[in-house]
């Protein structure tokens, strides 16, 4: 088997990761609390996210949250192939 690149692999599950939390700030920031707070609901199959949500972000939790999100899915993507090359047989 081939070896996954542990880098590249957190870099794309990093990027991937911002592109989804940019659309979910886009969400927010364009539409009004209750459209916000449909469509989330809808999103994540009927869970209730009224008392999670926060509609009224500054510019600094935003960059906050967005560096933390890269950093989480850059260590999931990295975790994955890391695992990956440990347990997947060696190509021959």
């Amino acid at each position: 088997m081939n070896r996954i690149h542990i880098k590249a692999l957190g870099l794309a599950f990093g990027l991937t990761a911002l592109l989804i939390y940019s659309a979910c700030i886009i969400v927010m920031q364009m539409t009004s609390p209750q459209i916000a707070l449909s469509f989330f609901n809808h999103f994540f199959h009927g869970f209730q996210a009224g008392n999670l949500m926060h509609t009224h972000l500054c510019a600094g939790e935003i960059i906050c949250g967005m560096i933390q999100t890269f950093i989480f899915a850059w260590l999931a993507g990295a975790s994955v192939a890391a695992i990956y090359n440990t347990v997947a047989p060696a190509k021959q």
